[in-house]
């Protein structure tokens, strides 16, 4: 379990680095930013579904998973605007997250 959650968190940093390096996000600081959010919110999604099957047998419906990473979206991109100190707009930090958050969840769908 704990191999194939590192795995995930791996294929979601390098997926969402090729992200960023299309965003022209490529300086030491994207970097960090990217690997600091993704030690945030990464863990924080992996122990919701901890809780979520400790208390029930159910995995997430649909509805709950796109909720989920709503929020990933949300709170990552408001942590990228206080890392970047406003110097970007917040609408081009919320496509950024959306993408490379969508890039990697459908590539987990397909991996996992």
């Amino acid at each position: 379990m704990i191999t194939s959650y590192l795995v995930a968190l791996f294929l979601t940093l390098l997926l969402e680095f090729l992200v960023y390096l299309l965003f022209s996000f490529k300086d030491k600081k994207a970097l960090l930013a990217l690997l600091g959010v993704n030690l945030i919110t990464h863990p924080l999604l992996g122990l919701a579904v901890v809780i979520k099957l400790s208390i029930s047998a159910e995995t997430f419906s649909l509805a709950e998973i796109l909720f989920l990473e709503a929020l990933i979206v949300l709170v990552e991109s408001v942590l990228l605007y206080y890392i970047y100190s406003y110097n970007y707009r917040y609408f081009k930090l919320l496509i950024l997250s959306l993408v490379a958050n969508s890039i990697s969840f459908l590539f987990g769908l397909l991996v996992f």
